[in-house]
């Protein structure tokens, strides 16, 4: 097995701090997000190449998985300043409706 990102997901697992931001736009600051819309997945993982970090694969990969969100707070404006969830919530879920800013459902965690 490599030593790409995915291949260091199928080892062990997903780590917050292992991760990097490299999008132009994170909703709900430096989370782990989760989408139900693979094409929504792309356009996160597509962001990359607009910030100008330099990749040395163009290879993506799509990483099907199940995710356990426990309580979950439900917004539907942005909040990219967004640094702790209070102890009652353990993950945030954007929600898509007719009032929302959001138009695909998102999951946002960085429960491990």
């Amino acid at each position: 097995m490599g030593n790409c990102g995915a291949c260091g997901v199928s080892r062990q697992r997903f780590f917050l701090s292992r991760s990097r931001s490299v999008v132009l736009f994170e909703r709900f600051g430096h989370e782990l997000y989760f989408m139900p819309v693979s094409s929504k997945a792309r356009n996160y993982a597509s962001n990359a190449s607009a910030t100008g970090l330099r990749r040395t694969s163009k290879t993506q990969f799509l990483i099907v998985a199940a995710v356990v969100v426990g309580q979950s707070a439900e917004y539907k404006k942005n909040a990219r300043t967004l640094k702790a969830l209070s102890e009652s919530y353990h993950s945030v879920h954007g929600v898509a409706a007719h009032d929302s800013v959001i138009n695909y459902p998102e999951i946002f965690t960085d429960v491990m």
